[in-house]
């Protein structure tokens, strides 16, 4: 009887650690999807956020861009602007041409001979 009560024991504990085995196993597959589970909702946060900043760099990028054209546009505005006021401020009649010189440019050589 001795062997069969060791058994009996023996199968006792075995039924005890296949149990505390089944439920150590039960708790780590529920940890793992609770870890699955807030891992999948944190890459979905991630995402969004990335896909916002990408907007965001996006929107700046196009902002750069427009305030380049923008600026480029002015300065060439304001260049021609600037050569205008310059043609306008330039008095074409204080100037004399070739023909109009010489005839005194002559009296001018004649008088000093």
């Amino acid at each position: 009887m001795d062997i069969i009560s060791s058994i009996e024991h023996r199968m006792g504990l075995l039924g005890q650690s296949h149990k505390e085995m089944e439920d150590e196993d039960k708790e780590q597959r529920w940890n793992t999807e609770k870890l699955e589970s807030k891992i999948s909702s944190e890459l979905q946060v991630l995402k969004s956020e990335t896909q916002s900043l990408l907007q965001e760099c996006e929107k700046i990028h196009r902002t750069i861009f427009h305030l380049g054209a923008k600026l480029k546009e002015k300065l060439v505005k304001q260049e021609l602007e600037e050569f205008d006021k310059l043609v306008q401020d330039w008095s074409l009649e204080e100037f004399i041409t070739r023909k109009e010189l010489e005839p005194t440019f002559d009296r001018y050589a004649k008088s000093q001979h």
